[in-house]
This record gives structure tokens, C-alpha cells and sequence, in this order.
């Protein structure tokens, strides 16, 4: 059976990055059954203060960074990523998308998640990732190459978090 794919114009520019992240909050937030059993699946012997490490793990082991088709932007659904890593073992995707995936397992667990917007001085963000909120404050999750790669050298300027 053939997934619905939900085609959606995106405005060019900080627009079009305001609407993806407005997207990407809604998906996280809405209940997935597979997202849910997933999450609990990966948490069922970790004790709570750790399951933001134990998801971070996760996530590190079963995603593959791969990058949008070039002039456009693909946001897949957590409940599309679960599907692959079951049938693959992983998922594919960039950082929105396992920066919504990693949301949605955390809130199906009632772990408060949050984006974070990461931009070059004075530019737009180009890059975003999740931080979890644990006892002992915000917890980083980013398997994506890129920005935080000290062969990258670049000035960067982490945006307030878009809570999720």
C-alpha cells in the first residue's frame, strides 16, 4: 500500500523556514500509535531520568543523514520514519526530520522537547536540532553532520528554542 504523500507550497525564505518549523511542531504533537509503542519500546527498562540519553542513543543508531532533493523540502512524518526503521533498520532523512521524530518520541513519553534554530551571524537558520528537557536541564540531540563538526570552523548563533 502506497503512502499518502501531503504536498504543501512553502514560501522562499524566512517565511518558508517560520512554516516548516510550525510543521514540524505539529507533527511531533499529534499521537502516533507507532511513534508511541516505539517510544516506550526503546525506554521499557530505562529508568526516567535517563530516557533522554537512552532516545538520544536511539536515534543515533537507526537514523541516516541524508539530504532534501535540491530547490525543495521534504518533512517526513515520525509515524514514516518509525515504518522505516522497522523494515530497514533505520530511517533517512535531514535534520527536520529526525529533529521531528526525536520530538515526538520524547513527548510520547512526556519528555518536554524543544528546537533549536541555528543560523551564521546576521542569516537565516539553516539547520535545527532537538534538546530534551531533563532534570538537570536542556539535553542536545543532533546526529546530522554539520554545524557542530569542528572541520565546519564557522561562527554560529544558536536562535531561542521553538518548544515543541
Amino acid at each position: 500500500m502506497a503512502e499518502r504523500v501531503d504536498s504543501r507550497w512553502i514560501p522562499y525564505g524566512r517565511a518558508g523556514i517560520d512554516a516548516t518549523v510550525r510543521r514540524m511542531v505539529e507533527l511531533a504533537r499529534t499521537p502516533d500509535p507507532a511513534v508511541a509503542n516505539a517510544a516506550w519500546q526503546i525506554n521499557a527498562s530505562v529508568p526516567p531520568p535517563r530516557r533522554a540519553m537512552a532516545l538520544r542513543a536511539w536515534i543515533e543508531a537507526h537514523f541516516v543523514y541524508g539530504e532534501d532533493p535540491w530547490g525543495g523540502e521534504v518533512l517526513q512524518t515520525p509515524g514514516r520514519m518509525i515504518r522505516q526503521v522497522n523494515e530497514r533498520g533505520y530511517a533517512i532523512g535531514d535534520c527536520d526530520c529526525v529533529a521531528t521524530l526525536t520530538a515526538a518520541l520524547a513527548l510520547a513519553l512526556g519528555i518536554p522537547a524543544a528546537y533549536v534554530l541555528v543560523s551564521r551571524p546576521g542569516a537565516d537558520p539553516h539547520h535545527v536540532y532537538v534538546v530534551l528537557g531533563t532534570e538537570n536541564g536542556w539535553y542536545p540531540v543532533d546526529p546530522t553532520p554539520g554545524p557542530r563538526d569542528p572541520a565546519h570552523n564557522l561562527e554560529l548563533v544558536s536562535l531561542p528554542l521553538v518548544e515543541v
